[in-house]
């Protein structure tokens, strides 16, 4: 993964619904393979712009259970919960996705804005 440009990956969340989605990673060509993720952890923060201070809006991790890793099948679950973004007072940020390796390594591997669809019924 070292050298490796980070993806756009726009976040479209519909407030006060559960938001999963799930991406693997493979292996170069020829010869495409689930890539070995086993010992590998994910974290990602999602700012109001980038470059902004302090200020996190969300945070997930694979220790928070924001993020889920199947190391040998090379898959990354990404699940908020819809009691979360339901208590969300924003409507717009960035986020990026770091992969960290099991020696401690992290590699940006996406990035992109996160757009609230806001929840009307509540």
């Amino acid at each position: 993964m070292p050298g490796m440009t980070a993806g756009i990956w726009p976040w479209e969340i519909e407030q006060g619904s559960d938001f999963e989605a799930e991406l693997t990673l493979f292996t170069k060509p020829p010869n495409p393979q689930p890539m070995m993720l086993t010992g590998y952890r994910a974290r990602a923060q999602i700012r109001p712009s980038y470059g902004t201070g302090t200020a996190v809006l969300y945070e997930l991790t694979t220790e928070n259970g924001r993020f889920t890793i199947d190391g040998p099948a090379g898959k990354i679950k990404i699940s908020i919960p819809a009691e979360d973004s339901s208590a969300w007072m924003w409507l717009e940020g960035v986020y990026d996705l770091e992969l960290i390796s099991p020696t401690g390594r992290p590699t940006r591997l996406l990035k992109g804005p996160v757009t609230v669809d806001p929840e009307v019924t509540r």
